[in-house]
C-alpha cells in the first residue's frame, strides 16, 4: 500500500525528507504533496518515485519549514495507471486528500457519483475523496470501513481518519503533531501508533477534537527495545506523550546507493541538503 505524512508547522524540511526516505521502497509509482497558501491549494506531484523526484531536483517540500500544514505522499499503485493524474493529492472542492489503503467498492460508488461530479483519475482514492466532499466528515467515518485518510481544508485545518486497524504513527514535536505511515526508531525515540479513530487539527498543528479512547492506540518505546523488552504501553493518552526535538536523525549515505535485498529498506539521504 502507499504511505503518507502530515507535517506540522515549521517542521524542517530535512527531517521530512528524512522521513519520506525511510519507507519510499515499494512506494515508487508517484510522489506527491500538498499545502494551503493564502486560501489556494498549492500541489506539486509527479508520476516518478521519491528517488527520482529528489535525484532530479524537482520542488519537494521546498517551501518548508512553512507556517501550515504540508502534506506528503508516496504511491503504490493498486486502481489506475503510474500516472501523474492518478498520483496523489486529490483536490475536491475545499479539500485536498490522501489515502493509504484500498477502497473495494469504488467502482460502483463511482458510477453512482459520477452524474454528479467530474473524476479526473481512475484512483479509488479520488472516489473516497468525493464521498467525504458530499457527506462531511462524521458520515464519512462511520462508513468508511477501511483505509487511512488526510483531507486538508483550505482554512488550513486538517482531518484524519483511521479505520480497521489502518494504523498511523504519530510524535508529539514543538512544532505540533508529526504523523507518518511509518516512523524510524533511530529518528525517535517513541511514537504512537493509532489503530482506529478520528480526529481534527487546527492550522497551528494542534488537535481541537477526536474520537479516540486509551483502547484504541498504543505506544512503543524504542528505548525499551533496545534493552530486550518489546513493551508496549496501552492506555497511553495524548498529554503524555513526551515532548522531545533533540531526537537522533539517522547518518545519511547517498539515495544513489543500492539497497540490499535483506535490510530494512531505510534508505537516509543528504545530496540535497543546504
Amino acid at each position: 500500500m502507499c504511505r503518507l505524512a502530515a507535517f506540522p508547522p515549521m517542521f524542517p524540511r530535512r527531517r521530512a525528507l528524512e522521513i519520506l526516505a525511510n519507507f519510499y521502497a515499494g512506494n515508487e509509482d508517484g510522489t506527491g504533496s500538498v499545502y494551503v497558501k493564502d486560501g489556494k491549494f498549492v500541489v506539486n506531484k509527479w508520476r516518478y518515485s521519491f528517488k527520482t523526484v529528489v535525484n532530479r531536483k524537482y520542488p519537494l517540500l521546498d517551501h518548508m519549514p512553512y507556517k501550515g500544514w504540508t502534506l506528503a505522499h508516496l504511491r503504490a499503485a493498486s486502481h489506475g495507471k503510474i500516472r501523474k493524474v492518478n498520483t496523489h493529492p486529490f483536490i475536491r472542492g475545499e479539500w485536498a486528500a490522501m489515502h493509504n489503503g484500498v477502497f473495494l467498492d469504488y467502482k460502483v460508488v463511482k458510477a453512482a457519483l459520477s452524474p454528479f461530479t467530474k473524476f479526473e483519475s481512475q484512483t479509488d482514492s479520488e472516489v473516497a475523496a468525493a464521498i467525504w466532499q458530499f457527506s462531511g466528515p462524521s458520515k464519512f467515518y462511520k462508513n468508511m470501513s477501511t483505509g487511512t485518510f488526510l483531507f486538508l481544508n483550505k482554512d488550513g485545518s486538517l482531518y484524519v481518519t483511521v479505520a480497521n486497524g489502518s494504523d498511523l504513527s504519530f510524535r508529539n514535536l514543538k512544532y505540533g503533531t508529526l504523523m507518518a505511515s511509518e516512523l524510524n526508531d533511530d529518528m525517535y525515540k517513541s511514537h504512537t501508533k493509532v489503530l482506529e479513530g478520528w480526529f481534527k487539527l487546527d492550522a497551528k498543528g494542534k488537535i481541537e477534537k477526536s474520537s479516540f479512547e486509551p483502547d484504541d492506540f498504543y505506544s512503543w518505546d524504542f528505548k525499551k527495545k533496545r534493552r530486550g523488552k518489546d513493551d508496549y504501553s496501552y492506555g497511553t493518552t495524548f498529554s503524555s506523550w513526551e515532548d522531545d526535538d533533540n531526537d537522533k536523525v539517522r547518518d545519511p549515505i547517498s539515495l544513489d546507493e543500492e539497497r540490499d535485498d535483506d535490510d530494512d529498506g531505510y534508505v537516509p539521504i543528504h545530496s540535497f541538503y543546504d
